[in-house]
């Protein structure tokens, strides 16, 4: 995947699991077990990585009518403290 430089990350709510991971999050996130995070926990944990005010989170749901009704929702997280 080829994303812009401010992209931290993706979170997937359905399989709670990081769908990418930026090397600056992976940093911040070292030595937490991030397969135990879910949407309800997720909000404390990315408060834990001190991003003081500099991290934008978007929460988006998609839907869709393919095959019956399709939804899932994703969270990006920008971290607008990169300057390049």
């Amino acid at each position: 995947m080829s994303s812009c430089q401010h992209l931290a990350f993706i979170f997937n709510i359905e399989s709670s699991a990081f769908d990418h991971k930026s090397k600056d999050f992976e940093k911040r996130a070292t030595g937490i077990d991030v397969d135990t995070l879910s949407d309800e926990n997720l909000t404390a944990f990315l408060e834990f990585l001190e991003y003081d005010n500099k991290l934008l989170v978007l929460e988006v749901t998609h839907g869709g009518m393919g095959n019956g009704r399709v939804w899932y929702t994703e969270i990006y997280g920008f971290d607008f403290g990169l300057y390049q």
